[in-house]
């Protein structure tokens, strides 16, 4: 998603709300990890404010997570968005330490300019969110295996999660919540290796914003690459 240098994706007035999810969730990335590019949410003054529209826009794809009935099978829409917006999530929690605050007061502020009042609250839930995503590739292992880079975006969230939970600390200090016994759980059943999770404990701790994930990248840019 990162790498991608595109994002002008064509957009068909009549589309499937699944496509116009993806796409739109594609413009708040972009507004996150390219600020001074053009595109379709430049109306908005802040990939923040941008990120809490596509919140009320998409509440439906993004109120639950439905995996596969099987492990083998595929994800459905609604699931495979949930994970996109997981992921999308954690790249502003690790852009910004003070991101569920202000996501919040976003949200609040854009409640109030609701006439009706009744705009869902997400605020609440943002580390449940993220639970819940990484909790898919828990119940279905065979899935991510297959697809690598579900198993990278699965890095990023627990990565996130411990970012959210335990802020800038050193990988020997990091001591997992109660709330966060998902990522433990994560580990042992995905069968996460020690390097894989040493590497990242010691991105929890570095200060550079979004971009630590490309860390969890570098070596698998041959073996996507293979995949084509």
């Amino acid at each position: 998603m990162i790498g991608y240098m595109g994002f002008n994706i064509p957009k068909p007035v009549t589309s499937p709300k699944f496509y116009r999810a993806l796409v739109d969730i594609s413009e708040v990335l972009r507004m996150l990890i390219r600020p001074e590019s053009i595109g379709d949410y430049k109306e908005y003054d802040s990939a923040l404010e941008a990120l809490v529209c596509w919140e009320k826009s998409h509440q439906a794809e993004i109120s639950t997570l439905n995996s596969p009935d099987h492990p083998e099978g595929s994800l459905d829409p609604p699931a495979y968005v949930g994970i996109l917006y997981s992921v999308v999530i954690s790249l502003f929690i690790l852009q910004d330490p003070l991101f569920a605050m202000k996501h919040s007061q976003q949200e609040n502020q854009a409640q109030a300019l609701e006439t009706n009042g009744d705009m869902p609250s997400t605020h609440s839930g943002i580390l449940e969110i993220l639970l819940r995503a990484l909790n898919i590739h828990i119940a279905h292992p065979v899935l991510f295996a297959r697809w690598g880079y579900l198993g990278r975006f699965s890095e990023i969230i627990a990565l996130a999660i411990i970012r959210l939970t335990s802020g800038f600390i050193l990988p020997e200090d990091v001591v997992l919540e109660e709330q966060s016994h998902v990522v433990v759980n994560w580990k042992m059943r995905c069968m996460i290796t020690e390097e894989r999770w040493l590497k990242i404990l010691a991105l929890v701790g570095q200060n550079r914003g979004w971009e630590v994930v490309l860390d969890l990248s570098d070596e698998f840019v041959d073996e996507d690459e293979e995949l084509e």
